[in-house]
């Protein structure tokens, strides 16, 4: 039986609408409010952004409000988002690719968190 990520991620999922990035990541987490916050890192290039994603707020990630902001200008395709939806903990660390933005990530159902990783193509 697959376990899918819960409600409160699902909601987040569907909550992305497109405003276009393409690597300006810096700038998003400082305008996210994020720039200090242990769970968001940014490549020393600002190519890659990596946050994890707590999904029960508990402090082992950010939260579901900031991650709707680090996720808002992603245009994250819909069938990417399917694919987001469906994955357990035991599929390991899936991406997708769209325009000039790649991303990765895992779920980690023990810890009920969600790891994002968004590269710049």
């Amino acid at each position: 039986m697959k376990r899918t990520i819960t409600t409160a991620t699902a909601a987040l999922l569907f909550a992305l609408t497109a405003c276009g990035s393409g690597g300006d990541y810096e700038d998003l987490v400082e305008r996210c409010g994020l720039t200090d916050n242990p769970h968001v890192t940014i490549d020393e290039g600002g190519q890659t952004l990596t946050f994890t994603l707590d999904v029960k707020d508990r402090g082992r990630g950010v939260g579901v409000k900031d991650a709707k902001c680090l996720n808002k200008p992603q245009e994250v395709p819909d069938s990417v988002e399917a694919k987001i939806m469906e994955t357990s903990t035991i599929d390991g660390m899936q991406s997708a690719s769209w325009g000039n933005t790649k991303l990765e990530w895992a779920y980690d159902g023990s810890e009920k968190t969600l790891l994002l990783i968004y590269s710049a193509l």
